[in-house]
This record gives structure tokens, C-alpha cells and sequence, in this order.
């Protein structure tokens, strides 16, 4: 089926190697298969970088909302609504656009498709738009409108880097600036937005400085986070600095330049609370500097420092070093130009910065100007008929005029019945587990019946005349937690996207995930051992985060001839998750009574097992032990592998003892590459192979030996493929 070759393309556009099986999900007797979303919703899932190869090209093809073969203008109202999006402006030619649009409110210059694909798209955007069609912000029948994923404060620009595309032709090709010799996005904690800047061939007037953050108060060691910055101006009360940098003890040095604007003597003013050094070389020559007088415990003082005698155009080289004990604490570097009264932060106004407290919003009326910061809501209008080169390949129509994305899940609607695993958005370490999100259940309108005709489906997720998705199909579970969002979709499309109570605008996502413990809860699932309460107990509002914590579980295997299926996501660095049946862990809290009496299955037994087979020839550090290894893969807080040996007992055994038959579980699992790193061996790959394969005939673990599971092209072709099924 179809779900396999989206999975592979998925796994492609990030470089991820997942084993994937080639057995359909449904048979062909009318029984519907069942799929269990497994979403690790911590926040490297949703924020990492989509597209892990920072170098664009418009030979690559990139996928996400935008149609990499159009070409896209941008509707501009007041810079604040949601009326404030990309939209559909001519065909690109090979994944380029330049020139003008075609359509109506077209600026001077177009935007890629293929481009903005590459410059926005979080890891979970391409996920969604495979299996629903993306996330939709506006959804009625006459206009669908798609959003991408929110990009909270957590993590840091190693998640989502910045990103700088040169060459003035790329750029014509891509944007509309048509004299540009480069181009900086941001993506990372901006939520629905991104910026850009394209600074002068000289850079005037834009500062650029490298700026490295210690959790220490000497400037020293190992830097917690990096980034680039256009302008120096924090304060623990307004503006801090990034994650995980402390807000005590803690220090900071910026290493950067700006070119001089005009002629004359220039006053650097740097403040501090506490200490401050600060260094100005002008081009290779004069060095003038503020040291130690500056680097001292003290409420927030400021040091002026006169650099005279500047050219036009001179580069200044700037260092600033600051370190924050406790208390109060602010940092900020200003400058005084030749002849001004006042001062003003380095690179304030038109400049290079896309961390600065505000950007211009994108108006295509408006003149384009380089070394200014501008930004953008990344939303899209989709699916409009009358737009040049027609609806995109994924719209469906509904009705006689109305056209919505779609995905594998609504065109296997009638085919497969759909639930959605997560965690609550608890930051607690020691909450372990997965919740129950949205149960089993068919989600078109129509639900099939076994030699019988469709009935009408009271739990559809969508319109069956306009296609629009409806946002509490699941009403009775969403009253049972107080919450007005449902659906196996709607969870999948909106975690992490709907605001708190009391607030405007999306909060975080999860911190630490027990990746291990989420997929056990899945197979409890089917295997119909019911919730276990320390894992849902005593959630909060916030903690439920929008959507049902469903504790009451029903049986989600109709048929004794079901096919069981589990699809995840998330990043490999899980935490804590080794709370499972058979193991033990570092830390745990105390297992539950219902995961200890689970007797029928030992994860590390079975995760044993699979480091043997994954041995020999593969790797032989994996051996006997996989199942007692922490820290697996190196990170992170007592987590371990012990998925792969659930995976792999799931596959090969009857998990329903108590029905007639074999019934079975299949794994496929999609790694978002957090860091755009793939690690060999890693849990997910092995959960996967282990997990996915069809065990042949006769099959039995007992003769099973590493040299069947080789990666060889004699051996490969009966536990992995590429293929469509």
C-alpha cells in the first residue's frame, strides 16, 4: 500500500534509514487493518528542521505545504491576522521564479515553492501533510489555508539552524529580492513565523556577531548554545538567553563586526549587570577596549568607549564579554555616531537582525530592502481551483466545488481504522508512559462493514459535501476531560498548536520522553490490558494540553484475523524510559503494579535477543547486553533500547492468546534526525527491523541467527524495502 512508499519518501527527504515491511495493512476480505499513531510529542518531534541539508538547491525537490512547482506571492492585510498568507502566484520553471506573479496582488517578485519548502518545514509538517494533508488554519468550503508546525523557544538553533543561501541568481530564483547576494532565515522560536534578511554585498549598517553562551560565569569551556545575532540587549526581566542557558551563573561573549556608516568619531557605550568587558578593533589596526574595570559584581553601569578617527566603510571588529552571578542582570551594547546626540543599540533600525525584539512584517508593496529584517507568517492557501497551474496533486474534491488536502489516512479511510498514542505535556522526569489520545475507530464519514454496506459514521472526522474537518468528532471523550479537540487527526495536526487557558498563543511542547514506555502502552492497547492509571493520573489542564486523556480503554481488535499496525515518530534521544516489564532502571519511579504483573512479555529478554541477531557482521558491541545498556546510544537520562525487543516479540508472537488465531503486531517508525543526526543502531532502526519484518513460514527466534538479519543484498530483501506495496 501506499502508507509504505510515503514513508520511505518521508525517510528520504531526511536521510533516515527505516526497515520498513511490505505487508498490507487490510486484507482482501473486507477486514480493516488497525493503525496506532505512536507520537513522541516532546519537542524535538515537532521543531527540528525537515529538510537536514542547509544548502538549497532548486535541482533538489523538497516537500512540505508549498507545491515545489509553483510560485508563490504573499497576501498581505495588517500583518497580525490570520489573512496573512502565502498563496498560489504562477508555475514554476524548474523550481524557479523570477520575475513578477501572475495573479491578483502580486508584489515585484515571487517566492519558490521548492524554496520556502526548504526554508520553513519542521520535522512533523511533512508527516502531517503524508497522512492528513497538513495543518489547517483556516478551513472552510470556499478556502483551506495550511500552517505550519508552531517553533517554540525550547531546544536551540541546533534543532532548526539559521540558514544562509547564496548566489544571486538562487536567490532571484527563489525570492523576491532581485539584487541579493544572500539570504538568512530564521525558523527557530519564532511559533507561526519566519524572517529573512538579505544584507548589502558590504553589510553596512548590519551588525553580525557570533554569539556563545556558558553556563559558567568565566567565559570558558564548552559553549551551551551558539548562534548568530544582529544586536546585543538582554535583560532577565524582558529578553534572555536562549535554552539551556541558566539565568544565574552564568556568562556569554559575542565575536562579531559592523561597518561604519559614515566618517568621524564614534562612543561605544556597553552596560552590564553584572560584568562587562568589551573590545573594538577598527579594520586590522587601532584596538580599543574596557576590561578589567568592567568585569565586576554590580547593578547594571554603564562604560562608554571612545574609537576615534573612523573611515567610512571601516570594518569595526567587536568582542563582548559578560558574565552574570545573581540577582538582577542585563547586558546591552550601543554606539554613537559621529554627530549624533544619542545613542542607539549596534545594529538597531535597518539591520541584519533576526533575533531583535520585532521585525518589519513582509508587505509586497512595499520596496524590498537589504539589511533589513522582515518576517512572515508561514501559512499557505491550498487547494483553489483557480489558481495558476490548477489544485495541488493531494486535493480531494468534496462536494461539487469544495477541494481539501488530503492524505493516506483519508484515501485508507474505508480500509483502516486509526488511534493516536502521546504523552501528557508533564516536563517531569518522572512521568513515565503514554496516554490514550483518541480510541480506535474509523474516521471518514462512511464506516465499512464486514459483508455488509457502509453505514453512516457517528465518530467522522470530517464532512463528508465540504471536506472540512470537524474539531470534536469525539465529543463524549473530550467532556470526560474537560477539552473541546478530538480525533485520531486532529491530535496528529494540532499538539502543540493550541493555546493554553489564558493565554493567546501555543505554549511548549513536552520535555523528556519515554519513547520505550509510550510504545509498551500502544501494545497494551492491542493486546487489551488496559490503561495504566500512574500514567495519566492527576493531569492538569495544561498537562492535558487541548486533547482527551482517555483512561478507560476500549478493545481495539474487532476480528481475529485484524492485522495490528504501529506507526511512530519522534527524535532517538529519549529519556527514562525503561519502566517496562523484565527491566529495570537508574532512577525509575516505582513501577507500576500493572507493567510488573505483565509477565508475558520480558523487554529485556527479548532486546537481548536483538542485539544478537543485530550482531556479527553488523556491529558486535550490541551482543547479550542490549537489554541492561542506559544512556543507549549516548544520551541520554536512563533510556535504553527496549523498544526493538518489544518490537520483536510483538512480531513473531501472539499477543491474543485470549482469541483464536495469531494475532500479531508490525512496527514502522520515523526518526526526525533531532540535530540532523542519524546514529547506527539506533532504537528506532532496530524497532523497525525487528519489528517490521514478515516473519516467513516456520519462523522461529530460537534458529534465528545474525547472518539472516545482515545487511547484505542476499539477506536484506525479506526484512527491509523500498518498495510500494
Amino acid at each position: 500500500m501506499a502508507l509504505t512508499a510515503s514513508l520511505v519518501t518521508l525517510a528520504a527527504t531526511s536521510t533516515a534509514q527505516v526497515a520498513l515491511s511490505d505487508r498490507p495493512v487490510f486484507t482482501s476480505v473486507n477486514v480493516p487493518g488497525n493503525l496506532a499513531l505512536a507520537l513522541s510529542v516532546e519537542f524535538p518531534t515537532a521543531i527540528s528542521v525537515a529538510h537536514p541539508d542547509r544548502n538549497y538547491s532548486s535541482a533538489q525537490t523538497y516537500i512540505g505545504y508549498f507545491d515545489p512547482t509553483k510560485c508563490y506571492s504573499y497576501s498581505y492585510t495588517d500583518g497580525t491576522g490570520t489573512n496573512n498568507y502565502f498563496f498560489p502566484d504562477g508555475v514554476a520553471n524548474n523550481r524557479t521564479c523570477p520575475g513578477t506573479g501572475t495573479g491578483a496582488g502580486n508584489g515585484p517578485g515571487r517566492w519558490s515553492g521548492n524554496f520556502l519548502n526548504w526554508a520553513s518545514m519542521q520535522t512533523i509538517d511533512p508527516f502531517r501533510w503524508a497522512l492528513t494533508g497538513g495543518y489547517r488554519i483556516y478551513d472552510t468550503a470556499s478556502l483551506t489555508v495550511l500552517e505550519k508546525a508552531w517553533a517554540s523557544n525550547q531546544g536551540s538553533t541546533n534543532n532548526f539552524p539559521d540558514s544562509t543561501t547564496k548566489g544571486s541568481s538562487v536567490i532571484a530564483g527563489a525570492t523576491p529580492f532581485s539584487n541579493g547576494s544572500a539570504l538568512t532565515t530564521r525558523i527557530w522560536a519564532l511559533g507561526n513565523k519566519m524572517r529573512f534578511v538579505s544584507p548589502t554585498a558590504s553589510g553596512a549598517n548590519g551588525a553580525s556577531f557570533t554569539a556563545s553562551y556558558y553556563n559558567n560565569t568565566n567565559v570558558n569551556g564548552v559553549a551551551v548554545a551558539t548562534r548568530p545575532e544582529g544586536v546585543i540587549n538582554y535583560n532577565i526581566n524582558n529578553t534572555w538567553f536562549p535554552s539551556p542557558a541558566r539565568t544565574t551563573n552564568v556568562s556569554a561573549k559575542w565575536s562579531g563586526r559592523v561597518t561604519a556608516p559614515t566618517a568621524g568619531n564614534y562612543r561605544f557605550r556597553v552596560r552590564g549587570d553584572d560584568g562587562v568587558r568589551l573590545t573594538v578593533q577598527v579594520n586590522s589596526g587601532p584596538t580599543y577596549s574596557i576590561g578589567e574595570a568592567g568585569w565586576n559584581a554590580q547593578a547594571a553601569t554603564n562604560y562608554d568607549l571612545p574609537v576615534p578617527n573612523v573611515s567610512a566603510n571601516d570594518t569595526l571588529n567587536i568582542t563582548v564579554q559578560y558574565y552574570q552571578g545573581t540577582g538582577g542582570a542585563e547586558v546591552s551594547l550601543q554606539w554613537q555616531l559621529p554627530g549624533a546626540g544619542n545613542y542607539k543599540l549596534v545594529g538597531e533600525g535597518d539591520s541584519a537582525d533576526l533575533y531583535a525584539e520585532s521585525a518589519r512584517h513582509y508587505n509586497p508593496t512595499e520596496a524590498l530592502q537589504n539589511d533589513r529584517a522582515y518576517e512572515v507568517f508561514m501559512r499557505v492557501k491550498v487547494c483553489d481551483p483557480a489558481a495558476p497551474g490548477g489544485v495541488e496533486e493531494n486535493c480531494t474534491l468534496y462536494g461539487t466545488n469544495s477541494y481539501k488536502p488530503t492524505g493516506l489516512m483519508q484515501k485508507y479511510s474505508d480500509k483502516i481504522r486509526y488511534s493516536a498514542f502521546g504523552y501528557l505535556n508533564d516536563d517531569n522526569i518522572n512521568r513515565d508512559g503514554g496516554v490514550l489520545r483518541a480510541k480506535q475507530k474509523f474516521i471518514g464519514p462512511m464506516r465499512p462493514v464486514p459483508a455488509s454496506d457502509p453505514v453512516a459514521n457517528a465518530l467522522a472526522e470530517w464532512s463528508a459535501t465540504t471536506g472540512v474537518m470537524l474539531t470534536n468528532p469525539d465529543s463524549a471523550d473530550a467532556s470526560a476531560t474537560g477539552v473541546s479537540n478530538s480525533g485520531v487527526m486532529n491530535y496528529l495536526n494540532k499538539f502543540g498548536q493550541i493555546p493554553r487557558a489564558g493565554e493567546t498563543s501555543p505554549g511548549g511542547y513536552k520535555t523528556f520522553d519515554p519513547v520505550g514506555e509510550l510504545y509498551y502502552a500502544v501494545q497494551r492497547y492491542y493486546r487489551n490490558k488496559g490503561n495504566v492509571p500512574a500514567w495519566s493520573n492527576n493531569a492538569t489542564a495544561t498537562q492535558a494540553d487541548g486533547f482527551p486523556v482517555i483512561t478507560t480503554w476500549d478493545d481495539p481488535v474487532q476480528y481475529s484475523c485484524q492485522r495490528n499496525f504501529v506507526l511512530g515518530i519522534g527524535d532517538v534521544n529519549t529519556h527514562a524510559d525503561r519502566n517496562l516489564p523484565g527491566a529495570t532502571g537508574v532512577s525509575e519511579p516505582t513501577k507500576p503494579d500493572e507493567v510488573k504483573n505483565d509477565t508475558a512479555v520480558d523487554a529485556k529478554t527479548w532486546t537481548n535477543r536483538v542485539g544478537v541477531l543485530q550482531g556479527g557482521d553488523l556491529d558486535t558491541t550490541l551482543g547479550t547486553t542490549l537489554g541492561d545498556t542506559q544512556n543507549y546510544g549516548g544520551c541520554c537520562n536512563n533510556n535504553g533500547a527496549l523498544m526493538a525487543g518489544l518490537a520483536y516479540w510483538a512480531n513473531i508472537n501472539d499477543i491474543r492468546p485470549d482469541m483464536a488465531g495469531d494475532q500479531t503486531i508490525q512496527t514502522y517508525w520515523l526518526d526526525v534526525l533531532e540535530f540532523g543526526t542519524y546514529k547506527k543502531n539506533n532504537q528506532f532502526y532496530l524497532a523497525a527491523k525487528f519489528g517490521g519484518f514478515k516473519p516467513e513460514k516456520g519462523y522461529l527466534d530460537s534458529t534465528a541467527t545474525a547472518a539472516k538479519f545482515a545487511d547484505t543484498a542476499t539477506t536484506k530483501s525479506w526484512w527491509a524495502t523500498t518498495s510500494d506495496t
